[in-house]
């Protein structure tokens, strides 16, 4: 789907998607399919079928190489919506080497998921799950000071991923994402852009993801839908 229906009433079938779109949404919350599934069967070349298991003559989407025929900048927008974002600071963080590293390093002992994980000069930035937030405060606990100057933890947040092929080839994708979500008075925290070619990441409070949804769903597909009805325009 182009989104969640339970959040836009206007989320329509996708037609087609490519393997690397469909990674990266099973990843980030369409739930239909495992992420797991995509890498044997794009390994192989080999084309799937994601069906309605209540309606399983209706189309389906298919899942396999890139046959775009049209410029699609967007194709659906995915989230999680339990999620926590870590900020462990140290003034030295840009220099020090290791640093982020380190950090990841002790979740995972801690056997701790991290979604993402951002870097500035004095900070590093993990998404977690919400869960997951009293192991986490234990484990940085038991280094602060040897690793890091201080943390802090916030719940009540939703990571939001904008998935498209269309991001590595369209200029000013990024601005009309985030024009769109600042028309609706949301405000963006954490940002990852560049790792995939297909999707872009960011955060923003939990109270404030159906609006962020609906914004990027009417940004690049609203006029479509206004013009055609919620049939597909996405090949």
């Amino acid at each position: 789907m182009s989104a969640d229906p339970k959040i836009v009433k206007d989320a329509f079938l996708l037609e087609r998607l490519s393997y690397e779109e469909a990674a990266e949404l099973a990843y980030f919350g369409a739930q239909v399919l495992h992420p797991r599934a995509v890498q044997p069967v794009r390994a192989k070349g080999i084309e799937m079928v994601i069906k309605n298991l209540y309606k399983p003559a209706s189309p389906g989407t298919v899942i396999g190489k890139s046959k775009h025929t049209r410029d699609d900048i967007i194709k659906s927008v995915s989230y999680l919506p339990n999620v926590a974002t870590l900020k462990v600071y140290d003034s030295g963080a840009g220099y020090k080497s290791g640093f982020l590293a380190d950090i990841t390093s002790c979740l995972q002992k801690a056997n701790i998921n991290i979604f993402s994980a951002t870097t500035s000069q004095t900070c590093v930035a993990v998404l977690i799950d919400e869960a997951e937030i009293p192991a986490a405060k234990k484990a940085i606990k038991a280094i602060i000071g040897s690793l890091g100057e201080n943390f802090d933890v916030n719940p009540g947040v939703a990571l939001v991923c904008a998935v498209g092929e269309g991001f590595g080839r369209t200029k000013g994708v990024a601005a009309r994402v985030f024009n769109a979500v600042a028309a609706k008075d949301v405000n963006v925290d954490l940002i990852s852009a560049g790792a995939s070619m297909v999707a872009y990441h960011f955060t923003v409070e939990r109270k404030d993801l159906k609006n962020t949804i609906t914004a990027i769903h009417e940004e690049f597909w609203g006029k479509y839908l206004n013009n055609n009805g919620a049939n597909s325009p996405v090949s």
